[in-house]
């Protein structure tokens, strides 16, 4: 793998200490700082001329940490004629749009439809429904926004997802999902509190559109979680909201956590336990750390904050070491491996050249004999397999752009004769494509076999990966997907913890349309949230006193009509 700032040499040093570029939390103007070790910890400090000093813990686990950091690797970066900014002038993280700094392609888009939600949560990080406005993009900049990410070269963003405040309370939502799907987007994702769902029909209709995946707010299994990070007791009518999923034909859930200090931290066993028993439906558990925003004391911060060394700690402990620190892996360890795939079989590329720091992620596996879910690491040596896969992606970059001999030779000829003989080239243009076809059946054949050496036992997951690995459509990550339960998280930034070498990497990206110049803009998701969100929101901001009256729930009406709804009765299957 192609180390960035980081090599192996300067890990191995006994206290790590790296110089990096952050903001200050007040004015948020971009000050330096450093990521060090010290008192058992590693530490975000940085000083800010007028406001102070800041320090933030990254990780309670150094030794997790310095091992995380081999993994930074080369990204995909976007054409820079598809870039909106095509000028860096402030610097990141002021210039998104992507700007000509950014390093990688969006693997994830969000287009946020509206700000408007059904409820008022303490910990919303888009801030919904609370700032006096109504923010909404038309239908038809939503249109201009896809047609946006379709355009990407070399990779075409191929996963979109709707999300909000709360996308449910727009009624064209269906007709947006249909029209991505027309666009040909591989993937479509539904970011949702589900309050909707608890109504059947809205369910069968949503499932209609051909919309597979529901990214579904889930913060745990008993009422007090919910009292805490929701504002009241949602757990009966989440657990409702599975059936009708159930029942409408759903078979793609990600349950997403916030997980707060003191409030959900002791429910990370308990949600991968309700996602194991509901294996039918749910794919994944996707963690998020709960984001800070707003100003918060130096003395509270340390007291609030979960990282991702946390959070994988808390999964090996409340699962009983099913699920051991070890098993868990960076984002970018599967970067080389995806591209690999991505050439030698030329299905739509995706890029993971994400910061380490970004988040994690491992499989559980079924076992066919006991029926049981056991990690993918009972199956599988990760560290060789990864390493296999970076060996093979490292020899292949150096020759993969390099097979035009014959169309030079070809070319060369035609100069010398006094006439124009186009079929020379084009024959040139035939014996190349033949010669890289036959070393991409050359490397796969080879990489395979090594690939093969890697497996501990056989079982379906093991089917599903040489799948992948030999992948013709998306269908096979699906299939991938279908035999296993993903537990994930993704750790946001917010403006106390921000390094500009992560957003230049951030690999899930916001996409709105700005008003203010007429462009679409991929935004990486942390900047957007703690920085350009209020700014572009502005020029599309209603006062909720110009908006039809009743099309902006109030939070006692609705909050009633939950509460009726979460103590009905969960319907048959």
């Amino acid at each position: 793998m192609a180390y960035l700032e980081y090599n192996t040499a300067d890990i191995s040093e006994e206290k790590f200490r790296r110089e990096v570029t952050s903001v200050c939390p007040e004015c948020i103007k971009v000050i330096p700082a450093v990521i060090e070790e010290g008192e058992g910890k590693i530490w975000l400090k940085k000083k800010c001329p007028e406001h102070g000093e800041y320090k933030d813990i990254l990780s309670q686990h150094p030794e997790y940490y310095k091992w995380s950091q081999n993994f930074w690797a080369e990204g995909i970066a976007v054409d820079q004629d598809k870039r909106c900014v095509p000028n860096t002038e402030k610097g990141c993280p002021w210039d998104c749009g992507s700007c000509q700094r950014h390093k990688t392609t969006p693997i994830l888009t969000l287009i946020d439809v509206t700000n408007k939600c059904n409820l008022r949560c303490p910990i919303c990080f888009a801030n919904a429904a609370v700032t006096g406005n109504v923010v909404e993009p038309t239908f038809e900049e939503v249109v201009k926004i896809m047609k946006h990410l379709r355009s990407l070269t070399p990779y075409s963003n191929v996963a979109v997802s709707f999300s909000g405040g709360e996308p449910t309370l727009r009624s064209d939502l269906p007709d947006m999902i249909r029209k991505a799907y027309e666009l040909n987007f591989l993937q479509v994702m539904l970011i949702t509190n589900g309050i909707k769902f608890k109504n059947l029909d809205y369910c069968k209709e949503i499932r209609d559109t051909g919309l597979q995946t529901i990214y579904l707010q889930f913060d745990g299994t008993t009422p007090e979680t919910w009292e805490q990070t929701r504002g009241f007791n949602l757990w009966p009518l989440k657990q409702r909201i599975i059936k009708n999923l159930r029942i409408a034909g759903f078979d793609s859930v990600v349950l997403v956590p916030t997980i707060a200090k003191g409030v959900s931290d002791d429910e990370v066993g308990n949600i991968i336990q309700f996602a194991i028993d509901n294996i039918d439906i749910v794919r994944a558990v996707n963690f998020q750390p709960v984001s800070l925003c707003g100003r918060i004391p130096p003395d509270k911060l340390a007291e609030m904050r979960i990282n991702i060394s946390d959070l994988i700690h808390m999964i090996g402990e409340q699962t009983n070491g099913v699920l051991s620190p070890n098993t868990f892996y960076p984002i970018p360890v599967v970067a080389p491996m995806a591209n690999l795939i991505t050439w030698y079989t030329g299905v739509p590329g995706v890029d993971f050249a994400c910061s380490p720091d970004c988040g994690f992620a491992t499989f559980m596996v079924l076992n066919d004999e006991t029926g049981e879910l056991e990690c993918i690491t009972d199956y599988i040596d990760i560290p060789e397999f990864f390493k296999i896969s970076n060996k093979y992606w490292d020899e292949v970059s150096k020759r993969k752009d390099k097979f035009h001999r014959f169309e030079t030779i070809a070319g060369g000829i035609n100069e010398f004769l006094p006439f124009d003989l186009p079929f020379i080239k084009n024959i040139g243009k035939g014996l190349d494509g033949l010669h890289e076809q036959a070393y991409k059946r050359y490397v796969l054949a080879r990489y395979f076999w090594d690939v093969l050496g890697t497996i501990k036992k056989t079982g379906r997951g093991i089917q599903s990966v040489s799948k992948i690995l030999t992948r013709t459509s998306w269908d096979d990550v699906a299939s991938f997907m279908y035999d296993t339960l993903m537990v994930s998280c993704m750790h946001f930034q917010d403006l106390y913890s921000m390094r500009t070498a992560r957003t230049e990497r951030c690999i899930v990206h916001y996409a709105v349309h700005d008003r203010r110049d007429d462009k679409v803009k991929q935004i990486p998701f942390c900047t957007y949230n703690s920085i350009h969100r209020p700014l572009i929101e502005k020029a599309i901001a209603v006062p909720v006193s110009q908006v039809e009256e009743g099309e902006v729930l109030t939070m006692e009406k609705e909050y009633k009509e939950i509460e009726k709804e979460a103590a009905a009765p969960i319907p048959k299957e």
